[in-house]
């Protein structure tokens, strides 16, 4: 069941991916296009959090103490990665050269088809865009935390971890 995660996360990006190539061919380049697509983006986030959240409080396995709060201020932080993720996704299908520009010479879908060569991303590009999203997402929940004074606490699971004068036994196959 864990595996169809994978499937989930491809199809809401496969629909961003749409919804933004869909805003690039759409309008000239421009600051009008660059606001509709942050506002694309930060809506699409927000919308697929708010879904996600409302569809998983249906299994028995989550249980919410406040569901309003979870749904409404637990999306708006799931978003977050969202925020990062689908541009990210979107680059990808972008030619190296045109993604780091920010400019599309070609806008349209019969254009792109009929260009003559069409460099893609190598793997080191790709791990490195990986890991740099990842990073943004890291400082965009910190700045978030911040922002709104909410203390960082980190609560270990074991407790040989978590008091230093236990020690664990040597591993047995289970967690001490």
């Amino acid at each position: 069941k864990f595996f169809a995660t994978h499937f989930y996360f491809c199809f809401y990006h496969t629909l961003a991916n749409l919804a933004l190539r869909k805003a690039t061919s759409s309008y000239k380049p421009g600051p009008i296009r660059v606001l509709y697509s942050v506002s694309l983006v930060l809506t699409m986030s927000y919308v697929t959090a708010f879904m996600e959240a409302i569809t998983i409080s249906g299994f028995h396995c989550y249980a919410f103490e406040d569901r309003y709060w979870a749904w409404v201020l637990g999306s708006w932080f799931y978003g977050i990665y969202f925020i990062v993720s689908f541009p990210m996704f979107f680059r990808l299908d972008e030619p190296p050269e045109t993604a780091l520009r920010g400019d599309k010479e070609k806008t349209t879908m019969e254009e792109r088809k009929t260009a003559p060569s069409r460099a893609s991303h190598s793997a080191f590009q790709a791990a490195v865009d990986s890991l740099a999203s990842g990073m943004a997402v890291l400082c965009l929940l910190d700045f978030v935390r911040v922002a709104m004074q909410v203390e960082f606490r980190m609560w270990l699971q074991r407790p040989c971890k978590e008091d230093p004068a236990q020690t664990c036994a040597p591993f047995t196959g289970t967690l001490c």
